[in-house]
């Protein structure tokens, strides 16, 4: 009987050492999905998910302990834990749809790198909502729809 070294080998416990270099490979793959999912940012999606209860996102926010920010995943990959929270994270398709009634445009802005959204409110240019990406612009639209008690919870 031959023995396989290296199943044998894959069987043993990982040092600690070990451990943390695998858990920042799984934490940087888990980053760079981040920028690839394109959600509001974490402040507008937890304003947005307090005002509307808007929880049936494709994607979570995980906070550890409740306050720092560790990755954003898709919900089902999410592996929930009793001591971090969980805020939805709003892609910019979930976002129109639930705005698709309230939005007058969403376009990228002719004078800056931002993205412009002008809501059913916009009478003149100083009352448009700037963005760093439409994503933002969206939830920004949707947090003040709600302020404003255009959209109800």
């Amino acid at each position: 009987m031959s023995m396989d070294f290296n199943r044998l080998y894959a069987l043993k416990a990982t040092t600690q050492e070990e451990f943390d270099h695998i858990k920042e490979g799984i934490l940087s793959l888990a980053k760079g999905m981040d920028e690839m999912m394109n959600v509001a940012r974490l402040d507008l999606c937890k304003e947005l998910y307090e005002l509307s209860g808007w929880a049936q996102s494709l994607y979570e926010h995980e906070l550890l302990s409740g306050e720092h920010y560790t990755t954003t995943l898709p919900r089902k990959a999410m592996e929930h834990s009793s001591q971090n929270i969980y805020i939805p994270a709003y892609d910019l398709g979930y976002l129109l749809r639930k705005l698709q009634t309230t939005i007058d445009y969403l376009r990228p802005s002719t004078v800056s790198k931002q993205w412009v959204v002008k809501g059913p409110w916009s009478e003149d240019e100083d009352s448009l909502i700037y963005a760093d990406t439409p994503e933002d612009a969206a939830a920004l639209l949707a947090i003040e729809l709600f302020k404003q008690g255009v959209l109800k919870r």
